[in-house]
């Protein structure tokens, strides 16, 4: 009896001892955003102190590891996060060697309402999206658009602006100039007017957007199971995200619809759409046809223009396709 209640002692002091430890650890890391990689939890305590100050805390951390550290996540996980703010190790992972740095397919199902774009592709894929879209970002025609859509982003700014002066109101800036981002992007992205600037409550699409974002930040912190089950279930922060994706798809989709449209119409040279959108509509058979196939001339195959309006061959244009597929990479290059 007397051994048992020694060992009882023991255990509850030893107990105490460890509470009182764990509370005052957990006070210093509020207080300072000291970080502490826990036995069992990793650092994500500390995350979840801190996560009304995120990006303050991130900073913070950062500052006091150098500007590189590794954030261990709960050990019946596999989230261990690597964070940098070093110039150097930036340079290293998107440029010298990217393509030592995939994204994975965890990245990819975090960001699935991205689908198979840019953000989440790899090696071939990306390097082809890239490809095209910096075609279209440095032609002449797009950025004629992007300073005719900014200046008028601007134009109807300013009065705003100049109203809430006159008046001597209190406006959230930040607010403002969120939606004046917004607007030009829909017009860059879209070539649609969002009117965000000038409406008193958020365009669905805009707050559609900003709830994704949310759900997908707080996808980092919650352990992948949980966050899986709740989208299956469609419960939590994952049922925002499921009724903002319908949004999300929905404008997407009548924009693509009323473009459609209006490249079946017959335009002149100074009406077309210079948009991303439309670049990437009107090149969508180009595009597909070279990223699936290697498109070879035929050596003794004529090519000489029609005298035409339109640029068409005389004699057609005779070529040998190939499937990339087949022939690798390297031989396709």
């Amino acid at each position: 009896m007397g051994l048992l209640g020694f060992l009882s002692r023991l255990l509850a002091e030893i107990l105490v001892a460890l509470a009182s430890y764990s509370l005052i650890t957990l006070f210093i890391t509020y207080k300072t955003g000291f970080l502490v990689n826990w036995p069992i939890a990793g650092t994500l305590p500390s995350l979840l102190l801190n996560w009304n100050r995120i990006h303050d805390w991130c900073t913070q951390i950062l500052c006091q590891n150098g500007g590189t550290l590794v954030l261990k996540g709960p050990w019946f996980t596999t989230r261990d996060t690597l964070l940098t703010c070093n110039p150097d190790n930036i340079h290293h992972m998107l440029i010298t060697n990217f393509t030592n740095f995939p994204k994975g397919a965890d990245y990819s199902e975090m960001f699935d309402l991205l689908g198979d774009g840019i953000f989440n592709a790899d090696s071939e894929s990306w390097r082809w999206q890239r490809q095209l879209a910096h075609t279209h970002l440095n032609s002449s025609m797009f950025r004629r658009h992007l300073v005719k859509t900014s200046g008028e982003m601007v134009e109807k700014l300013m009065p705003i602006l100049g109203s809430i002066a006159r008046k001597g109101e209190v406006v959230d800036l930040q607010d403002v100039l969120l939606r004046f981002t917004f607007d030009s992007a829909c017009g860059l992205v879209f070539g649609v007017e969002a009117h965000s600037v000038l409406r008193s409550v958020a365009n669905p699409f805009g707050r559609a957007v900003d709830d994704a974002q949310e759900v997908i930040f707080n996808r980092y912190v919650v352990p992948g199971k949980v966050w899986k089950l709740l989208k299956w279930l469609k419960l939590g922060k994952e049922r925002k995200l499921a009724e903002a994706r319908v949004n999300i798809d929905n404008f997407i989709a009548n924009c693509i619809s009323s473009r459609r449209e209006e490249l079946r119409k017959p335009r002149d040279i100074d009406e077309q759409g210079s948009d991303l959108l439309t670049c990437y509509m009107e090149s969508e058979l180009g595009s597909s046809m070279l990223y699936n196939f290697h498109v070879q001339v035929l050596e003794d195959h004529p090519v000489l223009p029609r005298n035409s309006v339109m640029l068409f061959m005389k004699h057609g244009l005779m070529v040998r396709l190939r499937d990339r597929e087949r022939m690798g990479c390297k031989e396709c290059d």
